[in-house]
């Protein structure tokens, strides 16, 4: 153990001196930046990928200001659920082209994509994409806390089972810029790409990229809530006592947020409507007393809607002017949109914040399997999703139960799989209408308004380029060192260096570094063993055995037996500090990344 501590003293030396120079470098340069602001016009040296990295910084939109931001937009309209232009009704035509294709592990996952809190009287508005917090930034914890939710950390089998954690990979089939997820995210990271994932989301809880979504497709982590396991008062009581005592968070919406999600324009006949359709819910909805709690009504709404009313594609068209809940009672069947509706506005009926979501059910396969689907607009879906103290947004699905279970594939669900069987498509017609006339939108440019100005004068120009060459030779040559650390020519001249063993502890000991940048520190208490198994827990993830395995025999092995580490193994282990690389760079703040691991790096002794 002395010889081992020694040559990591060494190791640590040689890291401390590269990272001395990285410092009195990068304090040049800052200084050649300060300096030749001064000199040189204003935006001579806007450049859109900075524009990226100060976004990173401050937590939003940097270059785009108070302006809203321009984007592709998710809606169930483009996939034939709204043949009306503007306004709810009509027959339901799913495009059957495909949209996404995503990773599961084979259980369903109510696939959240957008969602809406203005209700006109005959359909939803979209709200737009500012004002925008960055996921996961320091200046927008609370909004996220309120908006998104908490992840809970419950080992109760019941709790995991209607909140379980989830990894999905998702791709992109169609241009598109909303974000995906199961409905507790808690990290977005590419598939393939060093690049950061700046993840936006706004007051409704639509999440969404200030760029076309890449076609390496994105990781989403967390939790999805399956509505089908807090259907009952009883299952939401556990469910939001379960959440307070596992996140130890007192989360209450307040006044000026709440009077948003139960806002409502003037519905003059919805009262008689509601009465005329059931009593019961009426007196559940608008004449509470307080024998009746928000979980009561939450159940009643549900269980009255999806029992009274019919699942169908083929539905009416309102007159323009007719309130569009008062009408669905009235007219008996409808599809998702319609139930998700129905569900929202009566909830805010009743005093209790909710709001209106669009997605996809993505069904069961084989749970516990990785399972790849892909995703139409015969899968796409809509449900509402209702406030509930301590928990948060907890989704709610009043679609008829019997065609729930065929949309969710609950025999699949449950462990009942059939040989050679396949997941039915949602929902199937025998007679199919005429396509829909409406059309996605295309793509709207967004890069127009973001390009460095031109420059006319070639002396300002010459200008440019000698001031800024010091600056991009600096950031060229920290790029091929960053390029260089996880090359296999690299690792074979260290690994011939410093032997397997001393090798693993210097990959390893990088890996702990990058932990540390999460917050992730390992306490001096901690063996590696048990402080690589918090930080698995902590990350929704499973490690690879190798990763223990490894450091584990080049620490403790005996040094006279020369025991050779497996090359197989070391491979693997270089193929996850590969992907750590890649989750730390969208994980963590941008400053932090820049100036402690792109600008300088350190490693931890195992």
């Amino acid at each position: 153990m002395r010889v081992m501590s020694e040559g990591s003293q060494k190791l640590g030396s040689g890291q401390t001196v590269r990272r001395n120079w990285a410092v009195v470098a990068a304090c040049l340069v800052m200084a050649f930046v300060v300096l030749f602001d001064i000199a040189l016009p204003d935006n001579i040296f806007y450049n859109y990928g900075l524009d990226q990295s100060i976004s990173k910084m401050v937590g939003r939109r940097y270059g785009k200001g108070n302006q809203p931001i321009t984007i592709i937009e998710f809606s169930l309209r483009a996939l034939g659920f709204q043949p009306l232009e503007s306004r709810l009704g009509g027959v339901a035509t799913p495009d059957p082209n495909a949209y996404l294709t995503i990773e599961t592990d084979g259980s369903p996952v109510w696939l959240k994509g957008a969602s809406s809190i203005k209700y006109t009287g005959q359909g939803w508005i979209t709200d737009s994409m500012n004002p925008n917090w960055m996921f996961n930034h320091s200046s927008a914890t609370d909004m996220q806390n309120l908006i998104i939710g908490v992840p809970h950390s419950s080992g109760e089998s019941t709790m995991n089972q209607a909140a379980r954690n989830v990894r999905l990979t998702i791709y992109p089939e169609k241009p598109q810029q909303a974000v995906f997820h199961g409905g507790r995210p808690v990290g977005f990271a590419h598939t393939d790409s060093r690049a950061a994932f700046n993840c936006y989301f706004n007051r409704s809880g639509t999440f969404y990229l200030d760029e076309p979504i890449p076609d390496e497709g994105y990781i989403v982590s967390g939790q999805a809530i399956l509505p089908i396991f807090v259907e009952t008062e009883p299952l939401l009581r556990a469910f939001q006592d379960e959440y307070k005592s596992t996140t130890g968070s007192e989360l209450f919406l307040p006044y000026d947020e709440r009077v948003a999600y139960t806002e409502l324009p003037v519905l003059s006949n919805l009262e008689e409507d509601v009465r005329d359709f059931d009593q019961a819910l009426h007196r559940l909805v608008f004449v509470r007393t307080n024998a009746y709690s928000d979980l009561d009504v939450i159940e009643g709404i549900r269980q009255t809607l999806s029992t009274k009313l019919t699942y169908s594609l083929v539905a009416g068209i309102p007159e323009r002017n007719d309130e569009f809940v008062g009408w669905f009672l009235k007219e008996g069947k409808g599809y998702c949109t319609f139930f998700a509706t129905a569900t929202t506005v009566l909830a805010r009926c009743a005093g209790i914040p909710a709001r209106y979501v669009e997605g996809f059910l993505v069904p069961a396969t084989a749970p516990g399997h990785k399972t790849t689907q892909t995703l139409t607009g015969e899968l796409a879906h809509a449900w509402c999703e209702v406030w509930v103290d301590h928990a948060g947004w907890v989704p709610i699905d009043s679609t008829p139960r019997g065609r729930l279970d065929t949309m969710v594939r609950t025999d699949y669900m449950y462990g009942h799989v059939r040989p050679g069987e396949t997941a039915p498509t949602e929902p199937a017609q025998t007679d199919p209408p005429e396509p829909s006339e409406v059309k996605p939108k295309p793509p709207k440019p967004t890069q127009e308004i973001e390009q460095p100005p031109v420059i006319d004068e070639g002396t300002k120009l010459l200008r440019l380029i000698l001031y800024m060459s010091p600056l991009w030779g600096y950031l060229v040559w920290r790029g091929i060192v960053y390029r260089k650390r996880h090359s296999d020519a690299r690792h074979v001249r260290v690994k011939k260096r410093l032997g397997h063993d001393r090798f693993v502890q210097y990959i390893v000991g990088d890996i702990f570094a990058m932990w540390k940048l999460e917050g992730r520190v390992r306490q001096p208490y901690e063996s590696v063993r048990s402080y690589i198994s918090r930080v698995e827990r902590a990350r929704y993830d499973l490690f690879p055995q190798d990763l223990t395995a490894c450091l584990e025999r080049s620490l403790y092995a005996p040094k006279e037996s020369q025991p050779l580490q497996d090359e197989e193994q070391i491979n693997n282990l270089l193929d996850f500090y590969r992907e750590e690389e890649v989750y730390l760079r969208s994980s963590v703040e941008f400053k932090t990344w820049f100036f402690r691991r792109w600008l300088t790096s350190s490693r931890e002794h195992c």
